[in-house]
């Protein structure tokens, strides 16, 4: 059995998106049917559409959504009809050796199990879901782990944003980074997961935190949400500029939240000696590179992060708290809503630095 439901689609590498009606299975047993409410428009949805992040095409775009449960598959216990859930892009299988390290954002079989995910279908032709997920839709199947049950009255289109954005963001700064109070922090990027990045290092307690970007509207967005200093990325160097603000040795830690080759390099070199470098960012495939002396020499950590370094279902619910409780500003990060069919306008906000984060809102 399939429900009919309305999609955003790419069909091959660099192509257009496509809204259209696809066919959504049935839950199976360990799966449930996602009544989408809200999706998040990621920068990562336009590496998939452009190739810059390579997965399988055709392909249902979108990854970070928020919902209701329609209906359970047999086996489901954790959630129920009619439960509110974030969407997870994480789904690790708790069996494998980095599971069992207690790391399972980096779950060996996850990428296996996005083939293995129920397929949307338009006639004959069978189309994944970007993941394993596919949020652009009204109807969304997955496996149940793949889901957090929320007990909480935060709006859909906040909590969409919960399910990347915001648990890379946060996780970076408290479980990869591991903030201290006191440390300086400077933030590459500060789009959505930057701005989540910037209000914990706030929460963490950070006692100088550095925006770095290029584009003003997002930079005041930053010191609206705990930044210290601001600075332009397009006026000067960036590394010369934040070192002046660090005492010329650079900052505790720096968290990049681009995902070039270039803004890494230009966090890393920001970084003081013994320092702590997160890169967040994803959709590059460009090289970085520096000397062994350099890296040895300088002592310092750099560190990759995925999903927040941390199992969805215990980093959901610390996000959902801190918004509850006034903490982390959920609202501020959402700055457009349009319905599906205008798709097409949240990436060319984005593309023009014009948005924070837009979501799309489904009936």
């Amino acid at each position: 059995m399939s429900r009919r439901t309305n999609c955003a689609f790419v069909e091959e590498v660099g192509g257009p998106i496509i809204v259209d009606t696809l066919e959504a299975p049935d839950p199976r047993p360990n799966e449930v049917l996602v009544r989408i409410r809200a999706s998040g428009v990621c920068h990562t949805d336009e590496s998939v559409r452009t190739g810059a992040f390579p997965m399988p095409v055709p392909c249902v775009l979108g990854h970070e959504g928020a919902g209701t449960i329609e209906a359970v598959g047999d086996e489901v216990t954790s959630v129920k009809r009619g439960d509110r859930v974030v969407v997870v892009g994480i789904r690790p299988c708790g069996l494998c050796p980095t599971c069992y390290a207690n790391q399972p954002e980096l779950c060996e079989q996850q990428f296996a199990s996005f083939a293995k995910s129920p397929l949307y279908r338009r006639g004959s032709q069978a189309m994944p879901g970007m993941g394993g997920l596919g949020t652009f839709s009204e109807l969304m199947t997955i496996s149940d782990i793949g889901v957090v049950k929320v007990e909480t009255d935060i709006p859909f289109d906040q909590l969409a944003l919960i399910g990347c954005g915001v648990l890379t963001g946060v996780g970076a700064a408290f479980n990869s980074a591991k903030i201290k109070p006191g440390d300086s922090v400077a933030v590459v990027g500060c789009g959505g997961v930057g701005l989540s990045a910037i209000q914990a290092a706030r929460i963490a307690g950070a006692s100088k935190i550095i925006a770095v970007d290029p584009v003003a509207k997002k930079r005041k967005a930053a010191l609206a949400l705990g930044a210290t200093h601001e600075v332009d990325a397009s006026a000067g160097d960036p590394i010369e500029q934040v070192l002046s603000l660090a005492r010329g040795v650079g900052v505790d830690v720096a968290i990049e939240a681009v995902g070039r080759g270039s803004t890494i390099m230009q966090a890393y070199r920001m970084t003081r000696r013994g320092g702590t470098c997160v890169a967040i960012g994803v959709g590059g495939d460009d090289m970085i590179s520096f000397s062994p002396n350099e890296f040895v020499i300088g002592g310092k950590t750099l560190v990759g992060s995925v999903s927040g370094a941390g199992h969805p279902h215990r980093e959901v619910p610390r996000c959902v708290a801190l918004a509850e409780k006034g903490l982390f500003r959920l609202d501020q990060l959402v700055t457009q809503h349009m319905p599906l069919k205008e798709i097409h306008k949240a990436f060319e906000l984005m593309h023009r630095g014009e948005s924070l984060r837009s979501v799309v809102m489904f009936d």
